[in-house]
């Protein structure tokens, strides 16, 4: 039991610091930075009209998967488990996704750094650490859900209704 306590308190301080490093700031700057970059090189003649549209649409994406891990985050913190499992899953999905075709676009454009390291490899280096936010929200969620209190608590509540039906 004591062991557990002990786990929790380490997977939230390293969820509050991974949601400060890879939701907030890669990803929801990301997303942000994307859209802003979309339009000044298509604005530029830098784009094609379809990679400014993919571009955008894939930085609002990339902003949504970040809102929907805060918000798993806080939700998870709050006790609320499957509710953060479902939002933190679904962000995650979403995050993937759009890591995945942003460096599709990345490769077929050729883009690199001054160093020609390509871009594609530095979006992958920076952004996929995010796996160890999903991997700390779903432990501690579980955990939660598992727990011997939760357990007897929905135990009781079940037994609770059980008797209010039984009475009607």
């Amino acid at each position: 039991m004591k062991n557990i306590k002990i786990l929790k308190k380490t997977l939230k301080i390293i969820l509050i610091v991974s949601t400060v490093i890879f939701p907030l700031f890669f990803n929801l700057l990301g997303g942000a930075g994307l859209v802003y970059e979309s339009v000044t090189n298509y604005s530029a003649g830098l784009l094609t009209r379809s990679d400014f549209f993919s571009l955008r649409n894939l930085g609002v994406l990339l902003l949504l998967s970040s809102v929907l891990m805060l918000s798993a985050t806080v939700l998870c913190i709050k006790k609320n488990d499957m509710l953060s499992i479902i939002l933190e899953t679904s962000g995650f999905i979403i995050f993937i996704t759009v890591l995945v075709l942003l460096i599709n676009i990345v490769k077929k454009s050729g883009l690199s750094d001054e160093n020609l390291k390509p871009y594609s490899q530095i979006y992958f280096q920076r952004h996929f650490p995010t796996v160890i936010h999903f991997l700390v929200v779903f432990a501690l969620s579980l955990i939660d859900y598992f727990s011997y209190d939760n357990m007897l608590q929905r135990k009781i509540k079940e037994n609770k209704e059980d008797a209010d039906e039984s009475k009607k």
